[in-house]
Protein backbone atom coordinates (compact mmCIF):
# COMPACT_ATOMS: atom_id res chain seq x y z
CA UNK A 1 0.00 0.00 0.00
CA UNK A 2 2.94 2.29 0.68
CA UNK A 3 3.85 2.30 -3.04
CA UNK A 4 0.45 3.77 -3.89
CA UNK A 5 0.98 6.86 -1.73
CA UNK A 6 3.25 8.72 -4.11
CA UNK A 7 1.01 8.26 -7.18
CA UNK A 8 -2.05 9.18 -5.10
CA UNK A 9 -0.30 12.26 -3.72
CA UNK A 10 0.76 13.25 -7.24
CA UNK A 11 -2.80 12.82 -8.49
CA UNK A 12 -4.14 14.89 -5.61
CA UNK A 13 -1.58 17.60 -6.31
CA UNK A 14 -2.56 17.64 -9.99
CA UNK A 15 -6.23 18.00 -9.09
CA UNK A 16 -5.47 20.83 -6.69
CA UNK A 17 -3.34 22.57 -9.30
CA UNK A 18 -6.13 22.36 -11.86
CA UNK A 19 -8.53 23.86 -9.31
CA UNK A 20 -6.36 26.92 -8.72
CA UNK A 21 -7.86 30.07 -10.19
CA UNK A 22 -5.87 32.09 -12.73
CA UNK A 23 -5.74 34.98 -10.29
CA UNK A 24 -4.23 32.91 -7.44
CA UNK A 25 -2.02 35.02 -5.19
CA UNK A 26 1.69 35.21 -5.86
CA UNK A 27 3.48 32.68 -3.73
CA UNK A 28 5.88 33.87 -1.06
CA UNK A 29 7.56 32.72 2.13
CA UNK A 30 4.40 33.80 3.95
CA UNK A 31 2.19 31.56 1.75
CA UNK A 32 4.49 28.61 2.43
CA UNK A 33 4.43 29.22 6.20
CA UNK A 34 0.66 29.66 6.25
CA UNK A 35 0.11 26.37 4.44
CA UNK A 36 2.66 24.61 6.67
CA UNK A 37 0.81 25.82 9.76
CA UNK A 38 -2.39 24.29 8.35
CA UNK A 39 -0.73 20.86 8.04
CA UNK A 40 -1.11 18.07 10.56
CA UNK A 41 2.70 17.74 10.64
CA UNK A 42 3.20 21.25 12.02
CA UNK A 43 2.27 20.12 15.54
CA UNK A 44 4.89 17.33 15.68
CA UNK A 45 7.62 18.89 13.55
CA UNK A 46 8.55 21.76 15.78
CA UNK A 47 12.25 22.27 15.12
CA UNK A 48 11.82 24.43 12.03
CA UNK A 49 15.11 25.28 10.32
CA UNK A 50 13.46 27.13 7.46
CA UNK A 51 10.34 27.38 5.35
CA UNK A 52 10.99 29.39 2.22
CA UNK A 53 9.55 29.83 -1.24
CA UNK A 54 11.97 29.10 -4.06
CA UNK A 55 10.77 31.04 -7.08
CA UNK A 56 13.07 29.21 -9.50
CA UNK A 57 11.41 25.87 -8.65
CA UNK A 58 8.02 27.39 -7.77
CA UNK A 59 8.01 25.29 -4.61
CA UNK A 60 8.20 25.66 -0.86
CA UNK A 61 11.35 24.22 0.68
CA UNK A 62 10.69 22.96 4.18
CA UNK A 63 13.52 22.02 6.50
CA UNK A 64 12.16 20.66 9.78
CA UNK A 65 12.90 18.07 12.42
CA UNK A 66 10.00 15.78 13.23
CA UNK A 67 9.43 13.60 16.29
CA UNK A 68 9.28 9.87 15.63
CA UNK A 69 6.62 7.59 17.11
CA UNK A 70 8.80 6.73 20.14
CA UNK A 71 8.53 10.40 21.14
CA UNK A 72 12.26 10.75 21.71
CA UNK A 73 14.06 10.24 18.43
CA UNK A 74 13.77 12.78 15.66
CA UNK A 75 14.25 12.80 11.91
CA UNK A 76 15.53 15.73 9.87
CA UNK A 77 13.52 16.48 6.74
CA UNK A 78 14.38 18.66 3.77
CA UNK A 79 11.50 18.54 1.29
CA UNK A 80 10.05 20.59 -1.55
CA UNK A 81 6.43 20.87 -2.56
CA UNK A 82 4.09 23.31 -4.25
CA UNK A 83 2.51 25.62 -1.68
CA UNK A 84 -0.95 24.41 -2.70
CA UNK A 85 -0.23 20.92 -1.26
CA UNK A 86 1.96 21.81 1.75
CA UNK A 87 -1.10 21.61 4.02
CA UNK A 88 -1.33 17.85 3.30
CA UNK A 89 1.98 16.98 4.98
CA UNK A 90 1.81 14.35 7.71
CA UNK A 91 4.51 13.22 10.12
CA UNK A 92 4.87 9.50 9.41
CA UNK A 93 7.24 8.28 12.13
CA UNK A 94 9.44 11.33 11.68
CA UNK A 95 9.29 11.42 7.89
CA UNK A 96 7.23 14.06 6.12
CA UNK A 97 4.83 12.59 3.58
CA UNK A 98 2.25 14.26 1.36
CA UNK A 99 -1.10 12.62 1.81
CA UNK A 100 -4.73 13.64 2.01
CA UNK A 101 -5.49 10.55 4.12
CA UNK A 102 -2.59 10.35 6.59
CA UNK A 103 0.25 7.83 6.81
Amino acid sequence: MRNLRIPLAAAAAALLLMAMPDDAPATSNENCRTEWNRSEAASTCTAVSSIVYQSWTEQCRIKVTCTRSDGIATHENDVKAGYYVVYTFHNCDGVLELSLSGC
